[in-house]
Parts: structure tokens; sequence; C-alpha cells
């Protein structure tokens, strides 16, 4: 409880109003294990590394594990990652799967109207039966203002195009984010097998902690460096 409560303090005295709203399991912009229709900043650039229990991943995996990737955000409407996954070949020895994520903007959100995305997640292997993480989406985002806090609503759809064991039909869900302290962002959502519950906090300006309960009883986690590659070459 006393470092759950100094983590929390030093976010407060360190964070900046900049943060990336990321789907860490998958790398790319999102919830926990769900995207959104939002997208980063042009030049957003993040990276990061998630421990990985065996209830979250495709029935191939039969054991815990974990990933690392990168992301940019190329252009205002368009965001690519690069995702790594471990995979056992014995006691001592791992291998790693390597997958593309693209995400396309189709319409920006409105006063009315949601922004929509399209997406495809491990868009090229070097073989179709590794495709463990395929799946193509499309994904509508409205957020509200509601006196302190900021809500986010999201709902789509998706379909794995080469795993049938990869969740997909309907997915969606919340985020809460207090205006006063947008270091804090607390999210529910249903990713089409399970219903899952988390919180990021941001530290030290680039640094952002994640962790959720995946079907409400496994614990996955990680770590995510952040930076605006436009504003630091222009030195802002």
């Amino acid at each position: 409880m006393r470092l759950c409560f100094i983590i929390f303090a030093g976010t407060y005295c360190f964070c900046l109003p900049f943060s990336v709203n990321s789907q860490p399991i998958a790398g790319t912009t999102g919830l926990l294990n769900t995207p959104t229709a939002e997208m980063q900043p042009e030049g957003t650039f993040f990276m990061g590394a998630n421990y990985l229990p065996n209830a979250i991943t495709p029935d191939f995996f039969s054991y815990n594990t974990g990933n690392y990737y990168f992301n940019i955000t190329f252009l205002p409407f368009l965001e690519v990652s690069y995702k790594l996954t471990l995979i056992k070949v014995s006691n001592n020895h791992y291998n790693q799967d390597r997958s593309v994520m693209v995400r396309g903007r189709l319409f920006r959100e409105s006063r009315l109207l949601p922004s929509i995305v399209l997406g495809v997640n491990d868009i090229y292997s070097t073989g179709i039966e590794n495709q463990y993480f395929n799946a193509g989406y499309w994904v509508a985002t409205k957020s509200f203002r509601l006196s302190f806090l900021k809500l986010q609503c999201n709902a789509g759809q998706q379909s794995s195009l080469k795993n049938p064991d990869f969740a997909s039909g309907f997915f969606g869900g919340i985020s809460l984010t207090p205006l006063k302290n947008e270091w804090i962002r607390l999210m529910a959502e249903y990713d089409g097998k399970s219903f899952n519950t988390g919180l990021s906090t941001t530290l030290f300006n680039h640094v952002k902690l994640y962790g959720f309960a995946y079907d409400m009883k496994h614990f996955t986690g990680g770590i995510q460096y952040f930076i605006n590659l436009n504003k630091n070459k222009n030195g802002i």
C-alpha cells in the first residue's frame, strides 16, 4: 500500500499533459486488449514490453510469455506498429514471432459523430500458419466531458483472418480520466472473449505503467516509453 502511494505521488509531481493512450498488449492505440479510434499526434513514437499470462494468448501458446513493440504515427491518420512475442522452443531457448500492425483513420471525431478507424494486426508473416495474432477490425470512439471527468466510449468488431482461436466478434469498452489529473486512466472492456479492468499511470513525463485483470483474474501488465519526435525536433 505504501509503495502504491509513493508511485502515485511521484506521478502527480512529474507528469505532463502529453500522454499516449495505447493498447499495450498489441502495441497500438487503444484501451487494454481492445483498440480505439483515437489517433496519436503526428510524430508520436512509443515502445514497451508486457508480461502475458497463458490465458491471454492464442491456443498455440501453452505457457506464460511476453512481448515488446515499437510504434510510430507517421501521419495524423496513419499508425504502424512492430511487435515481437517470445515463443518457447525449449526450456532454455526462445524464438520470436514478429508481427506488423497498421491502423488508418477514416473519420475524425466531431461534436456529434465518433471517430472511426480501420486496422489490421499481424498483417504479414513468412508463413500463414505463423500469424497467431492476425485480425482485421473497425472501431468507433466518442468522448464526453462530464463535469470533472472525461468519458470515452468505444465499440467495434474484429474477425480473425487466419487464426480461429483469436478473439473475434463485437468488442467495446470505456475509460475514465479525471480532467485535473490526466496522469491516471481507469478502463473496462469486453474484448470478444472476456471482461477486463485496469488502469494506467504516467511517470516522469514519458513513462507509462499499466496493469489489468484479464478475464477479471489473470494479471497482465507492462511498461511503455513515449515521446513526440516532432516536438523534440523543434525543441518543445
